[in-house]
């Protein structure tokens, strides 16, 4: 029996460009246990801002000026968990925008967005610094304002290509997570984000802001909201982008939202995330808001186990082992067990042999693009 295994040298259980599970971290909320983040592939700091928070109205600076450094979590700015965490093989984004900075619906008073329109090469490089000095992977753009103007339009393109072209290497990550709404096919949103999809490398709408209520309705279903999320989905998939669906990541709302009965809990989102993946396998994976709601890491235990399954799908690996030989007729009396270390140590590509349980276990690890590829013979 020849059984070919895929692993990371790091041990880790996901790849950066597909099968996804991103946490969104409000800075002033605690910062993520280690239980919670044991299933994120991406932490994503909330928010870069511009403004003062105060209860009436947030004081914006006219001047556009982002307020840095950014806190983490618990209003500080912990250098030392961003470090650990990209160290842990996640990465770290920095989120900019929010509610916070102004929003299209009745009601809200903020328009902080208003103050940075004609100041789009202040806002890329005072956001470029902040990558550089605070260690981060890259830009998440969370732009929930009006977008109907010409200085609306252009600072939106202006902004994900000014951040495309000027990140550092190995700091460029550009994305979007607009409202589902918002990136409806034919919105001026939309029309710039198909027009600027070489700058993004993903894009996360939220499928709890608009007129989309997945967790009620499923991936399919409509009723409660009054369009399907597979609709929406797909339009992203094959319009936005060249039929890559690994490039479009399925965004829930834990408990916040009850203002528009889109509460997911982690039984609705694993079913969803199910459909979504029986209709493509290869997809970009899912985000939540927030972590502090992911209590003990229970909710992204649950949806992490359906999001993991085609995890490498995109360049062409997954982490499920594939058998190759003969199928077998029976089975000894007691089955061998093969447990390969976590991390490969730098001498796995040699071969060895073991007889535990009287069997022979012969096996060679081959180093393939960063990764390994354990082949184990089993001769009993």
């Amino acid at each position: 029996l020849l059984l070919l295994l895929h692993l990371s040298p790091t041990g880790a259980t996901f790849r950066e460009n597909d099968s996804r599970l991103l946490a969104f971290v409000g800075n002033w909320q605690d910062c993520p246990t280690t239980a919670q983040l044991e299933h994120y592939t991406h932490i994503v700091v909330a928010f870069a801002v511009t403004y003062t928070w105060a209860p009436s109205k947030n004081i914006c600076s006219t001047s556009c000026d982002i307020v840095s450094p950014v806190p983490v979590c618990g209003n500080g700015a912990n250098q030392a968990l961003v470090d650990k965490w990209r160290g842990d093989g996640k990465k770290v984004l920095l989120s900019f925008g929010g509610v916070g900075m102004g929003g299209s619906w009745a009601g809200d008073v903020n328009d902080c967005w208003d103050h940075c329109l004609d100041k789009t090469p202040h806002v890329v490089n005072q956001l470029v610094n902040i990558v550089k000095e605070q260690n981060f992977d890259g830009i998440d753009i969370d732009y929930e304002y009006f977008y109907s103007t010409a200085d609306q339009k252009n600072f939106l393109r202006q902004l994900t290509t000014g951040l495309k072209a000027s990140l550092p290497d190995g700091q460029n990550i550009v994305i979007h997570t607009p409202m589902d709404s918002d990136v409806t096919k034919g919105t001026a949103y939309y029309r710039i984000l198909k027009q600027e999809s070489a700058s993004i490398d993903f894009i996360m709408p939220q499928y709890y802001n608009g007129n989309i209520r997945p967790a009620l309705d499923g991936f399919t279903g409509t009723g409660a909201g009054s369009v399907a999320a597979s609709t929406h989905y797909n339009n992203l998939v094959t319009d936005m982008f060249d039929n890559e669906p690994h490039k479009v990541v399925f965004g829930f709302c834990i408990s916040h939202c009850s203002g528009t009965g889109s509460n997911a809990n982690a039984v609705q989102a694993a079913a969803v995330m199910t459909d979504v993946t029986n209709a493509y396998p290869c997809n970009g994976g899912a985000f939540f808001w927030v972590a502090k709601d992911d209590v003990n890491g229970v909710w992204s235990d649950q949806v992490g186990a359906v999001v993991k399954r085609n995890t490498g799908c995109s360049d062409g690996t997954t982490m499920a082992p594939v058998v190759v030989g003969p199928p077998i007729t029976s089975s000894p009396t007691k089955a061998p067990v093969i447990s390969p270390p976590t991390a490969p140590s730098v001498n796995w590509h040699n071969s060895a042999t073991s007889t535990s349980l009287g069997y022979v276990c012969t096996f060679n690890a081959i180093p393939v693009l960063g990764t390994y590829l354990l082949l184990f013979v089993l001769d009993g």
